[in-house]
């Protein structure tokens, strides 16, 4: 499982590089929970929109529940990042 926070920063980095590649990329993350005070209705994950299409990295696991969505329990960062570049169709790393 990947915290909110850690998704956040690797997808952030992930983002940097396929901007360098020439790709228009957009990066929006939503925190849920009672002790960061944000909202606690839904599940912390990050959207990342590449060229107008989207996928969602979930945190903590959600992505087990929520099957349209990225981020199992057991998966890592790179699982996750290339689990995209085939949603997204990019032939970048």
């Amino acid at each position: 499982m990947i915290s909110i926070g850690q998704l956040e920063k690797s997808a952030n980095i992930f983002a940097d590089k396929l901007r360098k590649q020439g790709h228009e990329v957009d990066v929006k993350a939503f925190r849920s929970g009672t002790m960061t005070g944000c909202n606690t209705q839904g599940v912390s994950n990050v959207e990342f929109r590449v060229n107008g299409q989207s996928v969602r990295f979930m945190a903590n696991g959600y992505g087990d529940i929520y099957k349209r969505d990225i981020g199992g329990t057991f998966m890592t960062w790179t699982e996750m990042k290339q689990e995209a570049i085939k949603k997204l169709n990019l032939d970048a790393h």
